[in-house]
């Protein structure tokens, strides 16, 4: 009867260097991942963050007895696993560079299609530019 969901699309930055040559402009990496992985994205790097920290508030100048180290080098196994997971979700998507004004986005910082710059939505998004014509 009616289409189905419109799966929106969103983009991770992972990097961005400003361009020396012109004022204003800088290059862009970014990794086309749809909303559910951005939400677990988000999700773990908050988990890492946290745990990390406590980890590092908790034994500042690391472990120093056995049963410390047992519970140091679970949790820091655990955030292995989690950046590991991380990483996996970010290779899963599809990566693209592009041009855009200084200050679009940071590494780490997630995107939405209408946060892009015009003529690069044209490029990547031909099928909905097609269909508002």
């Amino acid at each position: 009867m009616g289409e189905p969901p419109k799966k929106e699309n969103l983009y991770y930055i992972t990097s961005a260097a400003i361009d020396k040559e012109v004022y204003g402009l800088a290059t862009y990496i970014a990794i086309q991942i749809p909303k559910d992985v951005a939400r677990e994205l988000n999700s773990l790097q908050i988990r890492i963050e946290s745990t990390s920290s406590s980890l590092s508030r908790q034994y500042p100048k690391g472990p120093k007895n056995p049963k410390e180290k047992e519970f140091y080098q679970s949790r820091a196994s655990k955030i292995f696993d989690m950046k590991e997971r991380y990483q996996l979700l970010l290779n899963s998507g599809k990566g693209f560079s592009f041009p855009g004004p200084v200050g679009l986005g940071n590494p780490g910082q997630i995107l939405k299609e209408d946060q892009l710059p015009e003529k690069f939505r044209q490029l990547i998004l031909p099928e909905k530019q097609k269909q508002r014509l």
